[in-house]
């Protein structure tokens, strides 16, 4: 539990009392039903409710300035190399309202360098506050402030640390403003190492850390999935005089998300909704959304939505999610399932907003139900809730989930105003100039600011049916918008690269040539994971098909040592020691301070149980991974489960389940219960097969077509063909349309044919050739990659 101080790990109180030895008082202002399995990629971000970080002024000056005229005159000096007088003398014999005439005065200074910052120019910043400081005109310290603002309002995190940096430099002090930025820059660029020493950093400039600061420190560890550490941040915070509050849990809330969902977090953040702060307690109801959704908990996703005041209402009917006109008094609303008082919640007037129906997207794309999709954003119109990057974003992945590739294309060129732009997009997608992009109608969509959020979605639905030829119009695209690819970019494409089929070698060195770029686009943890499963997918496990006789086992293949399971950082002890490039990678991730999350757990748990069948060692990584402060998905649990029916052992895979469902309160998946029916094909047992197929059924929960893949595959295996024909012919119709030349088609046709409509994943080429061109292909993007910077801002250290 996190608010419980563990007594094995404690930040040193000897640092805590010298870093702010100056301050006496620091007081500063259960549902049952499940559709799917959601693997929500959604980002949230960090919110700090009660606390304004913005710097004063605050207005946006970038339309008063002339930007471009203003960097040809700081270019023009620099390349004079004058003196401080002759600068002087040029910039007077400016005519009177150029903009050059700015860096005379600090209010001027102050507007050039906010215009700047705003503008796609906005590493020209430190040049014109250099020339400034050059000229006698020492900028203020909001200036500095304001800049990092603008910064971090258009994602230039990278930025920002120069930015901080060389404000200490010219001023000779920071502010606990800026220092704060700075926190939340490294954590943004997942410099988790450097998060832990910004402690020490206010100690050295004599400044008291405040509530924001501790809870940007308790943030980071969570999302670093360090729960450890984040009791002792939370533990120091009290000592240093800042108590918890509901800002802290509302804090806690909204970065737990990296370690699962937990009933008494959400009832701490859930006490919070006063209606006070209006902002703050939509992000509490959208955090308990995303943790329910992710969960598979829709039955709770439409009771938490019911707290929201909005003009509709949304309702489980049957084993999916649909948006109901009016509002239903019966409809249960969320309470949490710890005890407190939460009556006050039912005077509240929360609204929703572009997030809150973002996720609904999501679940409707999920479902396949693309008419909803359209209708959730109309009633969102409806609401005056104006559609931000990220929502657009959603929109775009929830088109390519449902199939509609060409929709989603269209969803983004109604972003750009100019026509010709989109001629790279319409070429490498393969549709005639002459041919318009089909699309359904207009969302009104324009005034969405284009930015990295839409890009990385756009890439996230069409590379999979475009190839990297999309990702070269993308990057050509992003070039003409001045917008930087990120570390989300490189994502993408590594793991593209590892589904079309790159050994785990040609990755490595992707990665590596990645590394080069600057800052915000090197690797991560989630780079490492493409690596490891590319690896793992290669060592297939060698019992795949074989029958087995009911209560025979097999042995253990490649029992992990014990010396190998004790090291999880930060790829969850999967790297080998023969591995030179593997290693060096990952010992520079360990540097950097990153570990393993859920998803390298997960590959931990797929080698172990599934690869190598010793079960012995996978319970040890499960109990590892929830001592870390990792809950356990169904992921996680349909992993044990898949392992026990590979060795024959079906009673310990039924304990799982039931573990499962009841000590974490998991929701059983279609995945689950096919893993059942699979191992008891194994065995020869389909009468149990049936029985566990039907057992799904009664839970609600539909099958898909591995589902019934596998049922049939039980009777094929004990020779009961006619009825694996019958049965295949009559739930064909619950995944696809049966198709009429297949009636008269044998069982063994009919299974062959099943397999090839209902699987639609990027398969790797085959030929010698088209393996070739994918990586010249590769090469290509990154070349036109390496194009956005300048050369002093290639090979970052």
């Amino acid at each position: 539990m996190l608010w419980r101080l563990s007594s094995k790990c404690r930040i040193p109180y000897v640092l805590v009392t010298n870093c702010f030895h100056q301050a006496t008082r620091w007081a500063l202002p259960n549902s049952q039903r499940c559709v799917r399995e959601f693997s929500s990629t959604t980002r949230v971000r960090l919110f700090e409710p009660g606390v304004d970080l913005r710097p004063r002024p605050q207005e946006t000056v970038l339309s008063t300035v002339d930007v471009k005229s203003l960097l040809r005159t700081v270019d023009t000096i620099y390349n004079q190399a004058t003196t401080a007088e002759a600068t002087h003398a040029y910039i007077n014999q400016l005519a009177d309202g150029h903009p050059g005439k700015l860096l005379l005065t600090r209010d001027g200074v102050a507007a050039a360098a906010w215009a700047v910052a705003e503008s796609s120019d906005y590493l020209s910043c430190r040049s014109l506050l250099q020339l400034s400081h050059k000229l006698g005109i020492i900028p203020r310290m909001n200036v500095f402030e304001g800049v990092v603002f603008r910064l971090a309002t258009a994602g230039h995190w990278h930025y920002i640390l120069d930015i901080v940096s060389f404000g200490k430099t010219m001023l000779g002090k920071t502010t606990k403003r800026l220092l704060n930025w700075k926190i939340r820059a490294l954590i943004e660029c997942s410099e988790y190492g450097l998060v832990e020493q910004m402690l020490h950093e206010f100690q050295r400039e004599k400044l008291v850390p405040d509530r924001r600061s501790w809870h940007l420190f308790i943030q980071a560890c969570l999302l670093n999935t360090n729960l450890p550490l984040a009791r002792e941040y939370m533990s120091a915070m009290e000592r240093a005089g800042v108590p918890v509050n509901g800002s802290t849990h509302v804090a806690v809330l909204t970065a737990y998300h990296m370690l699962g969902q937990k009933d008494d977090i959400e009832a701490r953040a859930f006490e919070t909704l006063t209606g006070r702060d209006p902002k703050s307690d939509t992000a509490v109801l959208n955090s308990i959304m995303l943790m329910r959704m992710r969960h598979g908990d829709l039955d709770a996703v439409c009771r938490v939505f019911r707290v929201f005041t909005a003009p509709f209402n949304i309702r489980m009917t049957g084993v999916e999610l649909k948006l109901v006109e009016r509002a239903n008094q019966k409809d249960p609303v969320y309470r949490p399932n710890v005890g407190g008082n939460y009556d006050h919640v039912e005077w509240v007037i929360i609204s929703p907003d572009a997030r809150t129906f973002g996720m609904l997207i999501e679940i409707f794309a999920h479902q396949q139900e693309v008419d909803q999709i359209e209708r959730t954003f109309e009633i969102m119109r409806r609401c005056n809730v104006r559609p931000d990057s990220r929502l657009v974003s959603t929109l775009i992945k929830a088109y390519a989930t449902v199939g509609e590739h060409e929709t989603a294309l269209a969803r983004f060129i109604e972003l750009c105003a100019d026509t010709p732009l989109v001629r790279p997009f319409v070429t490498a997608f393969h549709i005639p100039h002459q041919q318009r992009v089909p699309s359904r109608s207009s969302l009104g969509l324009s005034d969405v600011k284009l930015n990295s959020h839409i890009y990385n979605a756009l890439l996230s639905a069409l590379l999979p049916v475009s190839g990297l030829p999309i990702f070269q119009a993308v990057l050509e695209h992003m070039r003409i918008m001045n917008i930087e690819p990120n570390q989300k970019t490189s994502i993408i494409l590594i793991y593209y690269l590892a589904n079309r089929g790159f050994t785990p070698r040609e990755l490595m060195r992707a990665t590596k040539d990645l590394a080069k770029l600057p800052v915000h686009c090197r690797p991560n943890i989630s780079h490492v994971n493409a690596i490891l499963t590319a690896t793992l997918r290669s060592r297939r496990p060698l019992v795949q098909k074989m029958a087995l006789r009911p209560g025979q086992t097999v042995t253990p293949l490649n029992p992990t040592p014990e010396a190998e399971s004790e090291d999880y950082d930060p790829s969850a002890g999967l790297a080998s020691p023969a591995n030179k490039e593997l290693n060096i990678l990952l010992d520079e991730l360990a540097h950097r301070g990153l570990r393993g999350n859920g998803s390298t757990f997960t590959l931990r748990l797929w080698r172990d149980a599934v690869t190598r069948l010793d079960m012995e060692t996978a319970r040890t990584t499960f109990r590892h991974m929830k001592a870390r402060g990792i809950r356990p998905n169904s992921r996680h649990f349909t992993i044990l489960m898949d392992g026990f029916t590979r060795i024959g052992d079906m009673i310990a895979a039924e304990e799982v389940l039931k573990l499962a469902q009841t000590e974490e309160n998991i929701i059983p998946t279609v995945g689950m219960y096919t893993v059942l029916i699979r191992g008891y094909g194994r065995i020869e047992r389909s009468d149990l097969a049936s029985q566990t197929f039907f057992r799904m059924m009664s839970a609600g929960i539909p099958p898909d077509h591995q589902a019934i893949a596998a049922l049939v595959d039980a009777f094929i295996r004990v020779k009961r063909f006619f009825l694996a024909r019958s049965l295949l012919k009559t739930l064909w119709k619950w995944v696809v349309v049966f198709p009429r030349r297949l009636h008269k088609a044998d069982v063994w046709t009919l299974r062959r044919a099943f397999t090839k409509i209902t699987t639609h994943k990027m398969r790797p080429p085959r030929a010698d050739r088209d393996r070739r061109q994918l990586r010249k292909n590769f090469q290509s993007v990154l070349l036109q990659w390496k194009q956005f910077y300048r050369p002093r801002d290639i090979d970052v250290p």
